[in-house]
Formats: structure tokens, C-alpha cells, sequence
């Protein structure tokens, strides 16, 4: 009795088992697809619109699935295209970027920007290399202040943008609760990246400072020139030779000697540059003038061009197995605007413009590599404009006579920083991060350089180099052996006594 009851215990509950299965199944079946996960043919002829079946997504079930009428489609033929999403360029390890370069034209605002683009396009027939990085780039806008003031002047807007810090205006990366944060490249060179800055500007101005300098005044060049020696910066290029130069500094310290001992190679002029090796040459130091380096418009054929500097950093950085970061800053653009000096602020901006052709030539076939450019603050404001109201719209031909007749065509405002928004816009892995409007600080986190991603990279060429060792070891051929018959071993006589 006991037995048979067990038994139709089992069957009872494996019969209501079976019908809670097949209720479920028949719900999921009919279950009305989520929209995200179905996605509409277009119409085919010999079929009708009502009839045209859902395309799997591979996340359906392989039973039946629901049909779209035709009030559905064409209700989601109405909806608008979805904008396409901004080109995200990955390295193809999936990984960020081993270099960044960061370009500064600073002071460069589009309004700069502008004329210069205007004057390269309809007086010299050429466009500008700056125009590629806006068209295949990702481009945002950057706003920014200091800790005192709306309007920052150049020490605070490139302390912030380099430290991720706002500090008060006049001062070099120390903030008002004595704090001194660490900039991005001293953050590279401390994970064993190779570092360099370049300025047509003293290798001692604001921005160079920012990089690798912490002082409560940006006029203490004498104090920025000691921590940027101690600091290990492998190229340092640009004017400034004043504050390295035993006699010509205050205190007497023979900075030049200093550099020589760290294993730097000193270069002053246009010549020695061209004689250095970047394959097999370590840290360079080169200052070629007393302060800053001329005007392009000058002429002075003693001095390394921009471009002629960045390409031997480059060369010299681009031995680096962990990676690198370079800052290249067209300094003298903003003391042109400062001056309001059009024709110099045009050339030292097709100066900056050329040297963006050696990026170019550089990241060519290169998917390692962030780029990064932005003016950092807006200096000038100049207005492309002419100033009667009759004759007030400018022609092509009117660039002519842009140099000689500058104020007919250009209205400066004023003569120092702005509070105008500046552009930021970028080339590379991680370049997608500066689409928006940002403040200053955030540069900093772009330039940033993650560790794991370093450690990854090393591991993926060791595996490599050990493929290639592997597949370059010699192949040993099996030799030749000759046949031998094998030889017949003669029996011995039986031992056993029961043959007998």
C-alpha cells in the first residue's frame, strides 16, 4: 500500500511539473519582443509590408516570433535617423594610448585661427595641417579660470590644465593652501616614460614651468630652471639660456656643467641640432638664444625652426619602450596677440601649422598615439572685419594687402587674456573623452597614461620576441641513417631437461 501510494506521488507531481513547463513555454513563446532587440527589413516586393518577419538579433528564442504590421513599420520608418557616434580610434590591443603629443598654439584662439587659416588658403594657396585634425578628429571646448579671477593669465591657465589644479594668477603650480601637485609629465617620467617639452618661447615660461616647476612667482626663472634639471626631463628645447648660464645668472650656479654631468647633450644653435643622431643620442638640452627665440618673421636662420625641433624629439622619444610625452608649444603666437601684431601672430601660427606636419608624418600607421591640440587660453580676440560700413565685406584679394594694411582689416580689442571658451580638439585612442565643454583641469586626467595598460603592452612584446626567437631557431634535418639488417643472435641450447 505504502509503495503504491509513493508511486503516485511521483506521477502527480511529474504531471503537474509538465504542465507548469508547457504554460511557461507558450508565454515565452508569445511574449511580445523588446524593441531594442528586433530590428525591421526593409519591404520586399514579392512579399507584403505586413508580412516581413523580425531578423533575429541571436537573442531570441528559436520558437515562432512576432510579425510588425504595417502601421508598426512605417510608424518606425517616420522616426529620425540616430546620429552617427563620433569616430573612436582604439589601438588594435584594445588598449590607451602608449604617446601622447600634446601642441599648443598658445593664445590661438579660432578668431587667430582664422585669419591665419584665411591668409595660408587665399594668399600662399595652401591649407593649413590643422584642418585635418578638425575634420578627422574629435573636437570640444575648454573654459577656463584661476582661482582669483574669471580671466586667468597664462601661469594659472597652464597650471591648471597640466596639474588638473586651479592656482591664483601669477603663480606656477602651487595652490593657494600651498599644496604642489604633480604635473601629467612628471607623472609619465615617475612610470618610466621618456619625456620632452619644446617652446619657441624660454624653456622657463609659463608652460614649460607648469610642466615640471613648482614657484610662487612665474618671473623666478632662475628657480624653474634648477627643477626643471632636477626633474629629468629627457629634451628640453627653446630659448632661455640666461637662466642656465653661470655668468649670467645671480647666483653663479653653472646650471650648463650640471646638465653635461646628468648626461644631457648641449646644442645652441641650428647647426649642432642637425648634427645630433636621435637613434643613439640620450637627453638633449638645447637653447638657442639668450631669452626667447625670434619671431619667424625674422628670419634668424641661427635657430631651429619648430619643426626642425620637433622631429628630432620625436626621433630622440620614439626609442622609448614604455611609451612617451611630448608638449610643443608655439609660444610666440601670444606674444604677437599680446603685442596685437598680425603679420608675426600669422607667421609664428603657419610656423606651429608646419610643425604639425611632423606629427602627421609621425602617427602615420601609428594607432598608439593621442594627439592632442588647444591653445589653452584665448589671447587678443582679433576680429577680422574692416571697419567702414559701406565697404564693410571683406574679398579674398583684401589678404593681399593683410600684411601692409593689417589695421584696415584687423580690430584687436584688447591686449591680454580673455575669458573666451578655447577649442580642444584631438587625434587617437581616448580622443572621443574631449567631445563637450570642459574646464581646464581636465587635460590633465587626457594626459594621464594608465600603468596597466604599460605593463600589457610589455608583456604582449615579450611574448613576441619569444614567437620570434622561437621561429628563427634552426630546424634540424633527420640525418641519413644507413639500413642496417639486424643481426640474427644465434639460440642457445635449450636447458630444459624435460626435452630431453
Amino acid at each position: 500500500m505504502k509503495k503504491t501510494c509513493f508511486y503516485g506521488i511521483l506521477i502527480t507531481a511529474g504531471l503537474l511539473f509538465a504542465a507548469e513547463f508547457s504554460q511557461a513555454k507558450r508565454q515565452k513563446v508569445f511574449i511580445e519582443p523588446k524593441e531594442k532587440n528586433t530590428a525591421v527589413k526593409p519591404p520586399v516586393e514579392s512579399v507584403p509590408a505586413a508580412a516581413v518577419p523580425l531578423e533575429k538579433t541571436g537573442n531570441e528564442d528559436s520558437g515562432p516570433v512576432t510579425q510588425v504590421g504595417a502601421e508598426e513599420e512605417a510608424i518606425q520608418q517616420a522616426k529620425p535617423p540616430v546620429p552617427e557616434e563620433p569616430v573612436q580610434i582604439v589601438t588594435t590591443l584594445g588598449l590607451g594610448p602608449k604617446n601622447i603629443i600634446l601642441m599648443m598654439p598658445t593664445g590661438m584662439g579660432l578668431s587667430s585661427y582664422c585669419i591665419a587659416k584665411y591668409y595660408s588658403e587665399f594668399v600662399k594657396n595652401k591649407s593649413l595641417n590643422m584642418d585635418y585634425f578638425f575634420n578627422k578628429g574629435v573636437t570640444g571646448y575648454v573654459m577656463n579660470s584661476s582661482e582669483d579671477f574669471i580671466v586667468p593669465d597664462n601661469a594659472a591657465a597652464m597650471s591648471a590644465m597640466v596639474t588638473g589644479h586651479k592656482v591664483k594668477n601669477g603663480t606656477i603650480s602651487i595652490t593657494q593652501d600651498g599644496k604642489k601637485p604633480e604635473s601629467a609629465v612628471i607623472k609619465a617620467k615617475k612610470l618610466g616614460l621618456k619625456t620632452g617639452i619644446v617652446t619657441t618661447c624660454e624653456i622657463t615660461d609659463t608652460l614649460p614651468a607648469a610642466l615640471t616647476a613648482h614657484v610662487e612667482n612665474e618671473d623666478m626663472k632662475d628657480k624653474v630652471a634648477e627643477q626643471q634639471l632636477d626633474s629629468g626631463i629627457d629634451v628640453l628645447m627653446g630659448g632661455g639660456l640666461q637662466w642656465f648660464d653661470v655668468k649670467k645668472r645671480v647666483d653663479g650656479k653653472n646650471l650648463l656643467e650640471k646638465a653635461q654631468k646628468m648626461g644631457y647633450t648641449i646644442v645652441t644653435d641650428s647647426s649642432e641640432l642637425s648634427k645630433i643622431r636621435p637613434e643613439v643620442t640620450g637627453k638633449i638640452l638645447g637653447l638657442f638664444s639668450d631669452r626667447m627665440m625670434d619671431f619667424v618673421v625674422a628670419k634668424n636662420k641661427t635657430q631651429p625652426s619648430l619643426s626642425h625641433m620637433v622631429r628630432v624629439a620625436l626621433g630622440t622619444l620614439d626609442k622609448a619602450d614604455k611609451g612617451f610625452l611630448l608638449v610643443v608649444e608655439g609660444g610666440r603666437i601670444a606674444h604677437a596677440a599680446i603685442g596685437n601684431l598680425t603679420e608675426k601672430m600669422v607667421g609664428e601660427i603657419i610656423a606651429f601649422d608646419e610643425a604639425l606636419s611632423e606629427v602627421l608624418d609621425y602617427i602615420q600607421n601609428k594607432d598608439d598615439t593621442l594627439v592632442i591640440i588647444t591653445p589653452g587660453v584665448d589671447i587678443g580676440s582679433p576680429v577680422l572685419s574692416k571697419r567702414g560700413w559701406e565697404d564693410r565685406y571683406m574679398q579674398k584679394g583684401d589678404f593681399e594687402q593683410l600684411f601692409t594694411k593689417g589695421d584696415a582689416f584687423i580690430i584687436w580689442p584688447v591686449h591680454h587674456n580673455t575669458a573666451t571658451p578655447v577649442f580642444i580638439t584631438a587625434l587617437g585612442p581616448g580622443s572621443e573623452a574631449v567631445s563637450g565643454m570642459h574646464e581646464g583641469a581636465f587635460l590633465s586626467d587626457l594626459m594621464e597614461i594608465n600603468e596597466n595598460d604599460i605593463n600589457k603592452r610589455i608583456e604582449i612584446k615579450l611574448l613576441k620576441e619569444r614567437e620570434l626567437q622561437y621561429e628563427a631557431l634552426p630546424v634540424k634535418k633527420p640525418s641519413a641513417k644507413v639500413q642496417r639488417k639486424p643481426q640474427e643472435t644465434p639460440r642457445r641450447p635449450s636447458t630444459d631437461r624435460r626435452r630431453r
